[in-house]
């Protein structure tokens, strides 16, 4: 009797453990690479190198589904260094005028260089039902900053907003591995006047672990 008494209250204890994990710590890193989000730039993504990206989430749960997540991202990216404005021979009409054509990009990419930069990203977590694979997704909105630009003064913070869909797998009760593709519109130039300060796509595969508590 003493034996069984004894049993469930182990298990009354690891069941109320399992029932309290309403807090997690996610750590993960993965590849991405940034576009100008113009037409007025020439862009050719099978030559855009890859930079990485090292981050920090914490969630809280809202119920058996959602959570309300705050994170960190610390990335080493490759930024385009751009050539112009251009004007090309189409758009001269032969008689000293000039006619713009967006259809033509008037901005050449060189090269790239490194910029690092930082992202605080609160937002939402969804998952699909409690199973050891199941969907996740998170929608985000925060702000992302370079920590140097190329004349080493450092810059401004920008709006960021950011989607992605994945999959988590469960390795213990309290310990998940999970992918997650997805992308990030770094806001910058809402009139569109400049466009080396135009929007940035930055698009990225996250891999980590979440640590539930």
């Amino acid at each position: 009797m003493k034996k069984l008494f004894l049993f469930y209250l182990i298990l009354l204890f690891f069941s109320i453990q399992l029932s309290a994990q309403k807090h997690s710590i996610s750590l993960s890193t993965g590849p991405g690479a940034i576009y100008y989000w113009t037409n007025d730039i020439q862009q050719n993504q099978i030559k855009s190198p890859i930079g990485f990206s090292f981050g920090v989430d914490y969630a809280r749960k809202i119920n058996a589904q959602w959570q309300f997540k705050l994170g960190i991202r610390y990335c080493l990216w490759k930024v385009p260094n751009l050539n112009g404005p251009l004007q090309w021979p189409s758009e001269h009409d032969g008689n000293g005028g000039y006619l713009y054509d967006p259809s033509i990009a008037h901005y050449l990419i060189k090269d790239f260089g490194n910029q690092d930069a930082f992202q605080f990203l609160p937002g939402f977590r969804w998952q699909s039902k409690q199973e050891d694979f199941h969907w996740i997704a998170l929608g985000e909105f925060g702000f992302s900053g370079f920590m140097k630009n190329s004349a080493g003064i450092s810059t401004q913070l920008h709006p960021t907003a950011g989607l992605a869909f994945g999959a988590e797998w469960l390795l213990r009760s309290n310990l998940h591995v999970f992918v997650q593709p997805g992308g990030r519109i770094v806001f910058r130039d809402f009139k569109r006047e400049n466009a080396r300060e135009s929007h940035l796509l930055n698009l990225n595969v996250e891999l980590g672990a979440r640590f539930s508590f």
